[in-house]
């Protein structure tokens, strides 16, 4: 059995946490063993029993008094330090023994991809095993006609994330149960030219419209097979076939 990593990303408020819980729930009734793992030392709260918790190390909280740096300094040393523990992160992965790996990470994405130290522990750990992202953009913030450059600006920083770091990324749009236009957003993501229209008629990416609407085309390629999940959803068949042939040409994840 070879153990499969999964790591979920995305902007503060996507919904990593929550979609890492749901989709370890539904994995396991499809009885597939699981381990969740939270790399984010901030966080308060996660939405599932983390196998390895990051925050049994050390906290921001903690970073903070012991090295006396406020909350974003905090952060960016504990990032730092989750390279300093890979050894021990990777002695546990080891030791499971287990068919897929949950991994959620830090809430704040600038700091952990556009930074040194989330690119070399994504680096490190394909070293050890199959590795693949879960990029997720929240449908929240352009799932209305009239906020199309959103939905750009989004793409835009889902691709600076694709040039950061050296893992396949499937992009997922989150929180689906959100919007009530589902099919009009499935159709910007599908049809360049409709996007373009939309962005045209609202007038809503000015000065820039002309450097970002030649390159929206190569933007939207990876998106032609587009996943919508929901927090309310009991079924990823979806999600899980895109994984699938992400690991596997042969169609056995085993």
């Amino acid at each position: 059995m070879t153990t499969k990593c999964i790591i979920f990303l995305g902007p503060a408020g996507a919904g990593k946490s929550c979609l890492c819980g749901t989709f370890g729930s539904w994995l396991k009734r499809e009885k597939y063993g699981v381990k969740y793992v939270n790399l984010d030392a901030a966080t308060n709260y996660i939405p599932y029993k983390a196998d390895f918790d990051i925050r049994d190390f050390f906290t921001t909280q903690e970073i903070m008094k012991q090295e006396k740096i406020g909350p974003n300094g905090a952060i960016l040393r504990a990032n730092e330090k989750i390279n300093e523990f890979f050894n021990v992160i990777l002695e546990s992965f080891v030791s499971w023994k287990t068919e897929f790996i949950l991994i959620d990470t830090p809430g704040q994405l600038e700091t952990f991809i556009f930074q040194p130290s989330g690119p070399t522990f994504l680096q490190n750990l394909q070293e050890h095993f199959d590795t693949v992202g879960i990029y997720l953009l929240d449908v929240e913030t352009f799932g209305k006609k009239s906020r199309a450059s959103e939905l750009v600006v989004n793409l835009l920083l889902y691709t600076a994330v694709l040039l950061k770091i050296n893992i396949n990324i499937l992009p997922v749009l989150s929180k689906s149960d959100k919007i009530s236009r589902e099919r009009d957003l499935r159709k910007m993501l599908q049809d360049t030219l409709y996007l373009k229209q939309v962005i045209m008629e609202n007038n809503d990416i000015g000065a820039i419209k002309g450097v970002v609407l030649p390159i929206i085309e190569h933007i939207l390629e990876p998106f032609a097979r587009v996943i919508l999940t929901s927090s309310k959803t009991n079924d990823f068949s979806s999600l899980f076939s895109l994984i699938h042939e992400n690991f596997c040409s042969c169609g056995d994840l085993s």
